[in-house]
């Protein structure tokens, strides 16, 4: 499926993501946060295997890609977690917030989803109206797709 043309149309996006993909659109919508009608120039939004690399989802923007991951499918909130977490680094530029709470906090272990979930709104107005915090140590570990 990667490398399918795309244009105004927007990208492509597997079935299975549909749902969270159209929420973080109509937010964005809504709140208008920079960069995001990148999305309509990106190439493909796609459920793979991606255990191997014990990681839930990845943006490859120089493919204009983002993949996610297929285990957590069955998790709707979590997967919704992902896709804005993935979004925020694809279409809007967002780098990893690790000092504390953040939709772009790469640490999901350091709180709960429970957290995440009640706080949700305070959390998506912060990512939408681009919160800061101290930044993670880049990863050096990434695996090339």
């Amino acid at each position: 499926m990667i490398g399918i043309a795309y244009g105004q149309n927007g990208p492509h996006v597997d079935d299975e993501l549909r749902i969270p993909v159209r929420s973080w659109l109509e937010d964005c919508e809504k709140y208008k946060p920079l960069g995001w009608d990148s999305y309509y120039h990106f190439d493909s939004i796609l459920v793979s295997d991606m255990m191997e690399y014990n990681m839930l989802g990845v943006c490859i923007p120089h493919r204009k890609t983002l993949l996610i991951n297929r285990q957590i499918l069955g998790d709707e909130f979590l997967l919704k977690l992902v896709v804005y977490h993935e979004m925020g680094h694809c279409m809007l530029g967002k780098g990893h917030i690790c000092s504390r709470i953040s939709l772009m906090n790469p640490t999901m272990e350091m709180y709960s989803m429970r957290d995440y979930e009640e706080l949700w709104n305070v959390l998506l107005m912060d990512y939408m109206n681009g919160g800061v915090g101290i930044p993670c140590p880049e990863l050096r570990c990434l695996p090339s797709f």
